[in-house]
């Protein structure tokens, strides 16, 4: 992309980001959109390399394209529900342009795989999956509990299709990215946290992309709806990707490590060489159940290989392809 083809698309999106800080983008309560498939003729057959602003592929999922630039990633000294994991704030350039989901993956994007691949989740192998008792405030597993079981917690919500997929691991989200990939004969992945929180951002250099407060009609979080919503419920960011706060949480692709920012690249950093003693792996964004701090665009939370952490109904995924 030109310098000035870039300097266009930058102003593009810095100016719906304006109206929406501005408050003329958010509506007064979330809500629902329908995730329209795509007909055959959204199929890419141009493999050469991609410049359209969005695409949609064959499985109806809208991604957008996220320019090259520079970001100030992690949390300043400032601010002091900050993590020391997001310290010390530092200059990071994303130098190549990728494609990101526009949405978390949804539970009729996860079920097309699973029903073309005969896969099986984690979960279900391994006595299912790990769901919320408000009764006793801990997450319990039970085999009922899964990626497709629609009624979740005792029926006290229920899932649909446009809602995003969960009880799905990062090796589950893995699969998926690799299944994709052979089917659309493009590259699809997890997003390093470099990328995510340089797209969450977009332009911005607050706590959340929509300043420095976060209310519960920009998004879902500290049990504010009490579930999932379906993605797509509350306005975007000016690079047009909803729900980078709240909703799930978001696997990245990283392996984890506190103290990374302290020597991390500057230039497309993909996080640590070695997953260490815990293998731990990133994940971003907040989720329904946790409070608003969870949701910053900087913060930095760990995927563990605890039963309840691997997968449940707090996590799932967004995809990168690139161009």
């Amino acid at each position: 992309m030109e310098a000035s083809a870039v300097t266009r698309f930058a102003i593009l999106y810095l100016c719906a980001g304006a109206l929406a800080w501005a408050g003329l983008l958010v509506p007064p309560v979330p809500r629902k959109v329908s995730i329209q498939k795509a007909s055959s003729r959204s199929t890419e057959t141009n493999r050469g390399a991609d410049t359209r602003r969005s695409i949609v592929n064959s499985l109806g999922m809208r991604l957008m394209l996220i320019p090259p630039g520079e970001f100030q990633m992690g949390s300043p000294d400032s601010d002091g529900e900050a993590s020391s994991s997001e310290k010390p704030q530092h200059r990071v350039s994303i130098r190549r342009r990728f494609y990101m989901g526009a949405h978390e993956v949804t539970v009729d994007n996860f079920k097309t795989f699973v029903q073309a691949a005969g896969y099986k989740t984690e979960a279900e192998q391994e006595g299912g999956g790990w769901g919320w008792d408000r009764s006793s405030g801990k997450f319990v597993q039970n085999p009922r509990f899964s990626w497709n079981n629609l009624v979740i917690e005792k029926a006290d919500f229920v899932l649909d299709g446009n809602h995003p997929v969960v009880n799905v691991s990062w090796n589950d989200a893995l699969a998926f990215c690799r299944w994709l990939s052979r089917k659309e004969e493009r590259a699809y992945r997890l997003p390093t946290e470099a990328e995510w929180e340089y797209a969450c951002r977009a332009g911005t250099s607050s706590r959340y992309y929509v300043g420095d407060t976060l209310s519960p009609e920009q998004a879902n979080f500290g049990k504010s709806r009490g579930s999932p919503v379906p993605v797509g419920s509350y306005q975007p960011n000016a690079f047009g990707l909803y729900d980078m706060h709240g909703n799930v949480w978001e696997f990245c692709s990283d392996w984890h490590d506190d103290s990374y920012y302290q020597h991390s690249d500057q230039v497309d950093p993909t996080g640590p060489s070695e997953p260490g003693s815990a293998n731990y792996h990133a994940r971003r964004g907040g989720d329904w159940l946790h409070g608003v701090k969870d949701s910053r665009s900087a913060a930095r939370y760990i995927y563990n290989y605890r039963p309840q952490a691997r997968y449940n109904v707090i996590i799932g995924f967004r995809v990168v392809r690139e161009p």
